[in-house]
């Protein structure tokens, strides 16, 4: 009777047994009475719905969680598997990094143990995608070299310093979402690699550091300026005088981007028009570049952003992502991220330490050592 009158007939093919049609009220009740038994059934089945559901949910935030720190201890120890929307996801940094050795001759003694010494440290930060190694027309590159990275050729007219912009501009491919350069005497450690591609997530189009000495070494002084717009314009020259060069051989890094594109094709044009006027100063021999990336900077200075590499502060990048030296494996916890690059014989001598004879154990995340010896030694170990 139920299946026949109470159940949407159309439903039901063939009724059980036949019964006349009940009156309207009769077919009205026994839904109702039908309604009333099932519905404790009903509640029933929907508490047990939304159990199974806020379990689930909590499941999936425990999955979620413990899907992010696994992620995080197989990353390349640069940080955690997801960051603030405005950094960019380690997993989207693709980075080609370079070096440039201009030479009558073979390539140096540095390089030679500079570069295995990247590839070699590559294989744990898969976001550094390629190695090259830019060298001069008469530059003769060793065969046990030339197997383990790619060799380019620079244009003939450029030099070891200037035949940096051109590795940065022309370097990697399509994919490529950063070009890094560092001088061949220039070791990065562990810990420099590490905090670099931290800083690398930061929505900034450049990242270099603060020359060591004077504010303005490769210049007559830091007033000289060769763009008429700077030089005859007070303010400007005051505000010029006022930015120092940046260092572009102890790390270098340029986000890919039309801007820095534009950026570093002008560098190249003010660099031998810089050379003309005698702006720039002969530093061991050569005429510097970093004069050229100061001033084509300074003039771009509304649309360009930068990053002093002693201002990134590891430390409080850490803390706001929850993150510790533990997690991402750094060598030492109580490394002061502020002043990691070490430069000049008495400089890496007080980070020196007797557990080792490479100052990357004393805290340091680059050598850039006048004095070649500490390079050496991180070289050998």
């Amino acid at each position: 009777f139920w299946l026949e009158h109470c159940w949407r007939p159309n439903t039901v093919r063939r009724p059980i047994r036949p019964h006349p049609t009940p009156p309207a009220m009769t077919r009205l009740a026994c839904c109702s009475l039908t309604a009333l038994l099932l519905l404790p059934l009903a509640q029933v089945q929907l508490a047990q719905t939304i159990e199974m559901t806020e379990s689930c949910t909590q499941c999936d935030f425990r999955e979620e969680a413990a899907t992010q720190v696994t992620m995080l201890q197989q990353s390349a120890r640069v940080g955690p598997a997801s960051a603030p929307s405005q950094q960019q996801e380690t997993s989207d940094i693709r980075v080609s990094w370079n070096f440039v050795a201009v030479w009558d001759g073979p390539v140096d003694d540095y390089t030679a143990y500079n570069v295995p010494h990247i590839v070699d440290l590559a294989k744990d930060f898969p976001e550094v995608r390629d190695v090259t190694l830019w060298v001069g027309v008469n530059t003769s590159v060793p065969e046990s070299l030339a197997r383990l990275v790619k060799v380019q050729t620079l244009p003939s007219h450029l030099n070891g310093y200037i035949g940096k912009v051109h590795a940065l501009r022309h370097s990697g491919d399509e994919q490529t979402t950063h070009a890094v350069f560092v001088d061949g005497d220039s070791w990065t450690c562990r810990t420099g690699m590490q905090s670099l591609l931290l800083a690398l997530r930061q929505p900034v189009d450049v990242i270099w550091s603060e020359t060591v000495s004077q504010g303005c070494p490769g210049t007559r002084n830091c007033s000289s300026a060769f763009s008429v717009s700077i030089a005859d314009n007070e303010t400007r020259l005051a505000e010029y005088a006022a930015f120092p060069e940046r260092n572009t051989g102890n790390v270098l890094a340029v986000r890919r981007s039309p801007a820095t594109d534009e950026w570093l094709d002008s560098i190249e044009p003010l660099y031998w028009q810089q050379v003309k006027s005698g702006v720039v100063e002969a530093i061991s021999g050569a005429l510097a570049e970093q004069p050229a990336f100061r001033e084509s900077f300074f003039l771009r200075r509304e649309r360009l952003t930068e990053l002093l590499f002693e201002n990134f502060d590891l430390l409080e990048q850490l803390r706001m992502e929850d993150g510790n030296f533990e997690q991402l494996g750094m060598e030492d916890s109580k490394l002061d991220m502020k002043n990691r690059i070490c430069r000049g014989s008495t400089q890496v001598a007080a980070l020196h330490n007797a557990i080792s004879s490479c100052p990357c154990s004393a805290g340091c995340g680059w050598v850039h050592a006048h004095y070649k010896e500490p390079f050496l030694s991180c070289a050998h170990e």
